[in-house]
C-alpha cells in the first residue's frame, strides 16, 4: 500500500462518508487511547467475529513500531466467513447484490447480515485469490484488521489482529509517531471505528423496533444442489410484509420519519439476490 491509510483508498476502502455509513450520529462512547494493558477478551472478539484469528487491545508501547502494508485488493481474511454483519444505513449499497437477512447471534441477540455463501465457512464472493468479487464491500471488512471491543470496565478499546501478514515493521504505514502520538493511519481507523460503532448503535434500535412491532418471522429459504442435495437455510429471520402492511398508521408514519421503513424494503427486495447467491454456487434451483 506504500504507506497509504487503508481507510482512504486502495483495497476497495474509503473514507466514511453519507453514501457509505450514512449521516453522523451522536457521537458514540469514545475508545480507550491504547493502554499499556486493557481487559478485552481476546476469545470473546474472536468468537464473534471469526475474521479476527488473534485479537488483542492495541498497546502503545508493544504496537510502538508496528506498520502496516496491506496488500492491494487482498480479502483472503474473509475466505471462511459466510455471512457478514452489516449496519442500516448500508442496506440500500448492499442490497444490490447481497441477501440481507437478520440472525440470532450466540447471545441470542439479532443483526442483520449479508448472506456470503450457503454452507458453513463458504465465502461466494472471493474468489482463488482472495479478491473480492462485488461491487460493494460491506464496512466490516473494510475496517479490517482494526476493531472496537469492550475492555473489563465496559468502555471501548481499539482492538487488531495480530495474525494479519500486514503487520511488520519495516514498510507501509505507522500506527505511532516518532513521539508515540497518533499516525494519520491510526486516526483515520479510529474514526471510521468510531462512525461503524454509531451506525451499529442505530441498527440496534432499529431491530428491537422491528421486535417490538412483532415483524420478524422465520424464513425457511431453500437450494437443490447439482448433486441432487436439497440445502436448508434455516434460522434466519425476515421482514413479515403482512404484518408490515397491518400496522397502524402511526407506527408506519414513524418508520417512514425515521427512515427505517427503506431500510425494510431494502431487506425485503435483497431477498431476491439468493438466486444470485445459488448460482455462484452452482445450484440448479431456489424457492
Amino acid at each position: 500500500m506504500n504507506g497509504q491509510s487503508p481507510f482512504r483508498e486502495g483495497r476497495g476502502r474509503k473514507s466514511v462518508d453519507p453514501t457509505v455509513l450514512g449521516p453522523r450520529q451522536p457521537e458514540p462512547p469514545k475508545p480507550h487511547r491504547f493502554p499499556k494493558a486493557a481487559g478485552a477478551d481476546p476469545a470473546r472478539i474472536q468468537q464473534r467475529n471469526p475474521m479476527y484469528r488473534q485479537p488483542a487491545v492495541l498497546n502503545g508501547n508493544r504496537h510502538r513500531e508496528w506498520r502496516l502494508d496491506l496488500p492491494e485488493g487482498d480479502y483472503g481474511f474473509a475466505a471462511g466467513v459466510n455471512s457478514l454483519m452489516v449496519t442500516g444505513v448500508e442496506f440500500a449499497l448492499a442490497a444490490r447484490e447481497y441477501a440481507i437477512v437478520f440472525a440470532r447471534g450466540d447471545a441470542g441477540q439479532v443483526v442483520p447480515v449479508v448472506m456470503l455463501g450457503l454452507s458453513r465457512g463458504e465465502n461466494l464472493f472471493l474468489d482463488g485469490q482472495g479478491r473480492w468479487q462485488g461491487r460493494y464491500i460491506p464496512a466490516y471488512v473494510r475496517r479490517y484488521p482494526f476493531i472496537l471491543a469492550e475492555d473489563g470496565d465496559g468502555k471501548l478499546a481499539v482492538c487488531i489482529d495480530e495474525a494479519s501478514p500486514a503487520w511488520n515493521r519495516e514498510r507501509g504505514a505507522a500506527l505511532f509517531g516518532e513521539g508515540g502520538e497518533q499516525s494519520e493511519l491510526l486516526k483515520s481507523a479510529v474514526r471510521f471505528l468510531s462512525e461503524f460503532q454509531a451506525q451499529y448503535l442505530k441498527t440496534e434500535r432499529f431491530i428491537n423496533r422491528l421486535q417490538e412491532m412483532d415483524l420478524l418471522t422465520e424464513w425457511a429459504a431453500r437450494a437443490l444442489l447439482p448433486s441432487g442435495e436439497a440445502l436448508s437455510l434455516g434460522g434466519v429471520l425476515c421482514v413479515d410484509e403482512k404484518k408490515l402492511l397491518a400496522l397502524p398508521e402511526q407506527e408506519v408514519l414513524d418508520l417512514f420519519r425515521s427512515g427505517e421503513m427503506a431500510w425494510i424494503y431494502s431487506h425485503l427486495t435483497s431477498l431476491a439476490n439468493l438466486r444470485e447467491l445459488t448460482l455462484r454456487k452452482g445450484c440448479v434451483s431456489h424457492g
